[in-house]
């Protein structure tokens, strides 16, 4: 108002006319779901007079708010809509809520919707007192009341022609979009603003949730297709305010690309490859991919089945890594000509020209109570158990087709003594342990490693070794108990 002060508009009408002894102000609003209507007086748009107190109010001129409040978005505990007709005998309505509400913390509204032409569809507030000067004058309102568990409803007695359930006439809105209604539909609603609002949204995501009350609780899970960030999915309702959560649902892709004859598993959205018995992964090609956006990336991982054993070649041995073989000429032979490797593609062995000749030099010369090594053109001597070598002068070489001389030889260092055990036998088994033990450098994985740059980490591997150490050591140990128990008793008898 002009003045400072605030009236506010009203649903309900009580007087139509001005009469001598009375004055007709105010505003009348309704409205649906797209538009406010107002009707107003000519004479003032607020007022309280004629009795209404020793000081008057009035006002023929006011700037006008609208205000809306999203009630939905707080806890509608209890809504229900039903008909009322004026022409019923009862004249009070009783409506029976659905459990005990705090006036404190409720708002309880009353609304009446009219069906009728002019404005059709339009929805009047309830008022909350009676203010009617005189039953000569049209009128129309439905007037409520509540307590904690019910809403009384009062409507015009069905005797008296001019009561009506909305009334919106006379000098009200100088004829304007009037309104005169028996018939309406009556909207009763309690809304707890104390309460948390309905719990928050998490996009592609489900909720559930028990009330909106203090220590409601609020479950979410994600739809089809997406999957929770995390394990937080509980939110709590807290004096008023929901408990924050950080998950949200992520895109679950779909599955990734095959690979023949290839495994995958998928964690996290992240796919890797393993390859199925009998086949090897191809080097230098990716294992891992990861998926974005619901989307796979493509990858050139490839598996290779392992090839059939490699071709012979007359007086040469082989060995293979993967698909590829290693060729090496057994002793007293030597390379001739050819690519001492050859790759398996396509399942099937390259070709190759590799061959070993027979060595022109004849066999290794013997050395008395020496075993010997052959690696190509060199030899090299080691004497046996109880002997011991004159020089250094072990090895000899292939020149010209002859071996090289060498003054080594092995001297009996036992002096007299000898063991349950002939150094006959012991050196043929030395030689057949040298002969099964020993492996051409050309056979080493190490060597075959040096030829096409893959690492042997297999866990076999080491255990291999492992247990090939421990046999050299358990073999030795075993050969040489029964020499010393000999020559511990030899010691003995002739201390005696």
């Amino acid at each position: 108002m002009n003045d400072g002060n605030v009236s506010e508009a009203a649903g309900v009408t009580f007087n139509s006319h001005a009469f001598t002894h009375q004055t007709i102000c105010g505003t009348v609003f309704a409205f649906n779901d797209q538009e406010i209507r107002l009707w107003s007086m000519s004479d003032y748009v607020a007022c309280a007079d004629d009795g209404w107190g020793a000081e008057s109010f009035s006002g023929d001129t006011a700037s006008l708010y609208i205000q809306a409040w999203i009630l939905d978005s707080c806890n509608k505990h209890f809504s229900t809509q039903f008909t009322l007709d004026k022409s019923d005998t009862n004249t009070v309505e009783r409506v029976s809520l659905d459990s005990v509400y705090s006036l404190d913390s409720a708002f309880v509204s009353v609304l009446m919707k009219v069906s009728s032409p002019n404005n059709d569809g339009f929805i009047f507030h309830a008022g909350g007192s009676a203010m009617i000067d005189t039953s000569n004058d049209t009128y129309g309102a439905i007037i409520y009341g509540y307590n904690e568990t019910e809403v009384l409803l009062w409507r015009p007695s069905q005797t008296n022609t001019n009561g009506h359930l909305v009334y919106v006439g006379g000098e009200w809105g100088d004829g304007q979009s009037n309104q005169e209604s028996d018939f309406v539909e009556v909207i009763v609603k309690v809304i707890d603003i104390t309460d948390c609002p309905i719990p928050p949204d998490i996009f592609n995501a489900y909720k559930l949730y028990d009330g909106v009350t203090n220590g409601s609780k609020a479950l979410y899970a994600c739809k089809t297709g997406f999957t929770e960030s995390s394990d937080d999915v509980m939110i709590k309702c807290i004096e008023g305010t929901w408990s924050n959560s950080a998950m949200f649902c992520k895109v679950v892709c779909p599955s990734p690309p095959t690979v023949e004859n290839a495994a995958v598993f998928v964690q996290d959205n992240r796919a890797k490859y393993f390859c199925l018995t009998g086949y090897f992964t191809l080097k230098n090609t990716v294992d891992v991919i990861e998926c974005r956006n619901s989307i796979w990336p493509s990858t050139d991982f490839k598996c290779i089945k392992y090839c059939p054993d490699p071709p012979n070649i007359a007086n040469a041995d082989v060995m293979v890594s993967k698909n590829v073989a290693l060729y090496s000429c057994r002793e007293g032979f030597l390379p001739k000509s050819g690519n001492n490797t050859t790759n398996c593609l396509l399942y099937e062995w390259q070709k190759t020209n590799f061959t070993c000749y027979a060595s022109s030099c004849g066999p290794v010369p013997n050395i008395t109570n020496a075993d010997f090594l052959l690696d190509n053109d060199v030899a090299m001597y080691a004497c046996r158990y109880g002997y011991r070598p004159t020089n250094a002068d072990n090895k000899i070489t292939r020149m010209s087709g002859k071996w090289t001389h060498t003054s080594l030889q092995c001297q009996d260092t036992t002096k007299g003594l000898r063991s349950y055990i002939t150094n006959e036998t012991l050196a043929e088994w030395i030689q057949q342990m040298k002969k099964n033990l020993s492996v051409h450098k050309l056979n080493t994985s190490a060597y075959n490693r040096s030829l096409i740059s893959v690492y042997e980490s297999r866990p076999s591997a080491v255990q291999i070794g492992s247990v090939g150490v421990f046999l050299i050591s358990f073999t030795i140990v075993i050969l040489i108990l029964p020499d010393i128990v000999a020559l511990v008793k030899n010691l003995c008898k002739k201390n005696k």
